[in-house]
Parts: structure tokens; sequence; C-alpha cells
């Protein structure tokens, strides 16, 4: 195996692990490279939810379905462990000319 193809293996066993904690999806790449992630929407954070269960902002964010960007909006969620940051979801490339969307997650 040359030095290029394992690199490739290697690379795309790291997206398969960033996968199978999320939904990826796999497309032809375009002329190009990957398609560009469009800018944050800017909104407004309302106040959090009354007393009670502790609640984070997850922001807005751009997910990709079904080969087009949909917004999704910023809403709280219940505060756990694992809510150390926030990643945007973007595209990477991967082996033969592929992309992988990676979904927006929070990291610990």
């Amino acid at each position: 195996m040359t030095r290029i193809a394992v690199h490739a293996v290697l690379a795309a066993a790291g997206l398969a692990g960033a996968c199978a904690l999320s939904a990826c999806v796999i497309q032809p790449a375009l002329p190009g490279g990957c398609p560009a992630v469009p800018a944050v929407q800017a909104e407004t954070v309302p106040p959090p939810p009354p007393a009670g269960e502790s609640q984070t902002w997850e922001p807005g964010h751009w997910n990709y379905v079904g080969a087009q960007f949909v917004w999704e909006p910023g809403h709280y969620i219940p505060t756990g462990p694992g809510h150390g940051g926030w990643v945007a979801g973007t595209f990477a490339p991967g082996p033969a000319g592929t992309c992988t969307w990676v979904p927006a997650r929070w990291i610990s």
C-alpha cells in the first residue's frame, strides 16, 4: 500500500468515527472542491426558560439535507456533559474526490 493510500485510509477512518456520532452526508466533490457553508444567520438569543432544569443555548446552524443547506434555528437544550464547546458543521474532503458533511455538534 502506498503512503498516499495509507493516509487516505486513515483519513476515511477518522471521518467514519466522526460520522458514527452524527448524520454525515457523503457526496462527490464539485468542480473546485466541497461546497462552502453559508454565513451564519443573525439571531437574537431569548431569555432562558424559567428556573428548574439547567438550559444551554444551542446556536442556530446550517445543516446539509438532500443536497442543500437548511438553517436550523437556535434553541435551548438541557445542559449536560459534552457541552464544552460548539463546532459548526462543515464539509471535509474525503477519499476518492468525495466531500463528507460533518454536522454541527457539541464537543467536550
